[in-house]
């Protein structure tokens, strides 16, 4: 089964990189991840197997939006 969890996450089951701050961190990349997979999940409901340009465009703007605000929060 998939994992959406940040790559860095196994560190912090070692005492010397764990802090409260990163694990906040951990889990917020990994909301976001989770919330991408989400997006993606409700345009293919939205928008079939076979979008049009105009809807892959729309799809692709929505995604970017997606991103640069979860970056922005992080």
């Amino acid at each position: 089964m998939d994992s959406f969890a940040p790559w860095w996450g196994q560190k912090l089951a070692m005492p010397a990189f764990y802090k409260r701050e990163k694990m906040e961190r951990f889990y917020r990349q990994w909301n976001s991840r989770l919330g991408l997979e989400v997006l993606k999940i409700q345009q293919m409901n939205q928008y079939g197997l076979y979008p049009t340009e105009a809807e892959k465009d729309a799809m692709t703007n929505e995604m970017e939006a997606y991103i640069t605000a979860c970056n922005q929060h992080d």
